[in-house]
Order: structure tokens, then sequence, then C-alpha cells
């Protein structure tokens, strides 16, 4: 046991001379893309309900930073705030009636990645990167619009209501969200920018509803402004 230890203790201390010569990189970040929450219902007979998920536009902004561990890895954190969501389609017919429900989710969070980079192929400057994110929610609200049609007469109701991640309203929301990150970036040599794309899966459902599942996902474009830091 004892041995382990010091085995470790000198392998830490051999790393400390080449990371104290290494640099931190900051990176601004501002992300423009779309979000979506795949859905999964459970009980209901096949073709009863016709229900479509579309995406919502989606932005991030936020400040990481990237240590190197060796040359041309990486590991990074940070903290970005994210707004997420989609929009959710259904329509049911019943005999003549005809009930079509559309719903509007908006979420923020507040994510901590973390993660490796690696400096794939360095003369064309292409870093891939991949890791988990821990998102918790700040807030949301879903928009609901009801339309019912008999064929003579339609009624048409819109309600909306805030996100409350305590109780059961809303899907019954989580306030936590565990993602998996898969992304790569590209330095120009004409810009002082990198730019690249980062795709964002949840790994746990967002909601604690037992009959119907909602997963967070997103496809980012991003531009970071690069910051050494001795």
């Amino acid at each position: 046991m004892n041995s382990h230890v010091v085995s470790l203790l000198l392998l830490v201390a051999g790393l400390i001379p080449g990371l104290s010569h290494a640099q931190l990189t900051v990176r601004p970040q501002v992300s423009l893309g779309l979000s979506t929450q795949s859905l999964r219902i459970d009980g209901e007979s096949p073709g009863e309900y016709d229900i479509r998920t579309r995406p919502r536009p989606a932005i991030e902004v936020g400040l990481t930073g990237a240590y190197p561990i060796r040359e041309g890895v990486e590991v990074y954190t940070g903290m970005l705030f994210q707004t997420r969501g989609s929009q959710l389609r259904s329509s049911h017919t019943s005999g003549s009636v005809t009930e079509k429900v559309t719903e509007t989710i908006g979420l923020s969070y507040l994510e901590i990645p973390l993660g490796v980079s690696v400096h794939l192929l360095p003369e064309q400057g292409l870093w891939v990167e991949g890791g988990l994110g821990i998102g918790v929610a700040l807030g949301g609200n879903i928009k609901q619009v009801y339309r019912s049609s008999n064929g003579t007469d339609s009624y048409e109701r819109s309600d909306q209501v805030s996100i409350n991640f305590d109780r059961d309203l809303g899907y019954g929301m989580r306030r936590g969200d565990l993602r998996f990150h898969l992304g790569a970036r590209l330095k120009p040599t004409t810009l002082p920018l990198e730019v690249g794309a980062r795709l964002s899966l949840s790994l746990s459902d967002s909601n604690r509803q037992a009959d119907a599942s909602l997963r967070n996902s997103a496809l980012m474009l991003f531009a970071t402004w690069p910051i050494s830091i001795p």
C-alpha cells in the first residue's frame, strides 16, 4: 500500500515541472443553434395520437478554460448560460371531433462542462473534443395552444405556465440535466477566432412523469476568442 502511495507521489512530482510551463487558455464563447427534445410516451395505442416534435432556436454564452496535460491534449471546464426546448404538436381524432395541441417548451440552464480536447490536425488547427456537462435549470415556461373542431364549429384556447421544478407542473421537469458533448473546433490562420460545432445529448430524462419522457438535445455552432494566460 505504501509503495503505491510513494509511486503516485513521485509521478505527480514528475509532472509538476512540465505543467508549470503550461499556459491556461480562456475562451469567451458565443453559440447559436437548434434545440429539441426527444419524446417517448408509454401506454398509448399505436396511431391513437400523432405527436411530433420540432426544434427551437437555442443560444449559449459563457466562458471556458483549457489547461494542457501533455502536448496536443487539454482538459477544459467552464460555465455556460444556455437555452433549451422544443415544440410538441399532437393531434387526436375521435369521431367527427379533431383536437390539436401545440406546446412550446422553453428552458434556461447554467452548465458546467468537463472534457478533453485533442489536437487532431495541428497543421490545419483542428481540435476534437468530448466530455460531460452538468446542467442546472434556472427557469422555464410552457405555452399551450389548444384547438378543437367538429367540422362546423371550432374552439381555441391559449395558456402559459411557468415551470415549477419543485412540483409536478409542466411535465414535472427536473432541475438537473446530465449531458454528453462531442464536437470540433478550427482556428483559421487569418482570424483570431476559433469556430466549431458541438452536439449535446442528455443522458437522463428531463422530467419525472412515468408515462412520458423528454430528453434535451442540441446542435450548436460556436465562436470563441482564445486568450492565453501564463
